[in-house]
């Protein structure tokens, strides 16, 4: 089995790296790491691309911009800022288009998308648009993140002072240096964005029914 390193641009023109494991035919199963997580380290991986492979189907895993905890990606419009401690989840969008149309780039027409941990928020976020190339999604221990941030008794202060320091420009400033029970840095402008009640919450009851529930693909929600 061979595995490919490439560099490849998200579709708002930040530079990303990732690994391409290739099979022949159309399909292709895109994996989108966890909070502060990469597309190499998780041993779990080592096995699938070699599963996936022996079925027949191509395997790309890449970095997004929440990779590591703090991080620098080059870019159109100068070096961004990222990791977990500065990434925006929104974002998430152009990260997982842009491995989309590499992806398309070799040759493949049909997705999977697998996310892990807040990957799987970053996947069901996605397919809130109509999606047509994106064939099922695959959740690995999905979490939730809105959940998780309210276990902190100063979740509304990080949430507070968050508002205040984006408001006056200061996105890139700590709400804390360790938030949350694992001591997590985070900034003013990442606070709101994966412990909010926004687009990263999926599970929360909303009109039409939860994020979660209104994927129209197939789907299947792993837990270990």
């Amino acid at each position: 089995m061979i595995v490919e390193f490439h560099r490849f641009k998200t579709s708002d023109g930040v530079q990303l790296r990732g690994w391409f494991s290739d099979a022949d035919g159309q399909l292709v199963i895109v994996h989108i790491h966890g909070m502060s997580g990469n597309g190499y380290e998780n041993r779990f991986l080592d096995n699938q691309r070699q599963l996936y492979n022996q079925a027949g189907i191509a395997f790309f895993t890449f970095d997004n911009r929440g990779s590591g905890i703090i991080n620098h990606f080059p870019g159109d419009n100068g070096t961004k800022l990222g990791g977990s401690c500065f990434e925006i989840f929104e974002e998430s969008t152009h990260d997982i288009q842009g491995a989309i149309d590499f992806m398309k780039s070799k040759g493949k027409s049909k997705f999977i998308l697998q996310g892990h941990s807040l990957g799987a928020s970053k996947v069901v976020n996605f397919l809130q648009d109509k999606r047509e190339e994106v064939q099922a999604a695959i959740l690995l221990a999905p979490t939730d993140m809105a959940g998780w941030a309210k276990t902190d008794p100063r979740h509304q202060e990080y949430l507070d002072k968050a508002e205040q320091l984006n408001a006056a420009g200061k996105g890139e400033e700590l709400v804390g240096a360790q938030c949350w029970l694992d001591k997590t840095p985070l900034s003013a402008q990442t606070y709101p964005t994966i412990a909010g009640d926004g687009a990263v919450d999926m599970y929360a009851p909303r009109d039409g029914g939860s994020l979660l529930s209104k994927v129209d693909r197939p789907m299947i929600i792993i837990y270990g």
